[in-house]
């Protein structure tokens, strides 16, 4: 009797782990794409910035001061 109850407490204790990692890889590839998307989008801010911010539009382009 005393081996069936140590077998059911191992079952028990595998079946939290995978459980409590299975959740932690699902919290983690999560977390990964949207770390994907924010950094895409951010590129995308730091392309536009980079494109205001250029001569050509700012108060040294010689378009404004013709």
């Amino acid at each position: 009797m005393n081996t069936k109850s140590s077998r059911s407490n191992t079952l028990a204790a595998r079946l939290i782990l995978i459980a409590g990692l299975l959740l932690l890889l699902t919290a983690e590839s999560f977390f990964g794409y949207r770390l994907h998307e924010l950094s895409a989008r951010q590129e995308m801010i730091k392309a536009d910035h980079a494109e205001v911010n250029n001569i050509a539009y700012g108060l040294l382009s010689v378009d404004q001061w013709q």
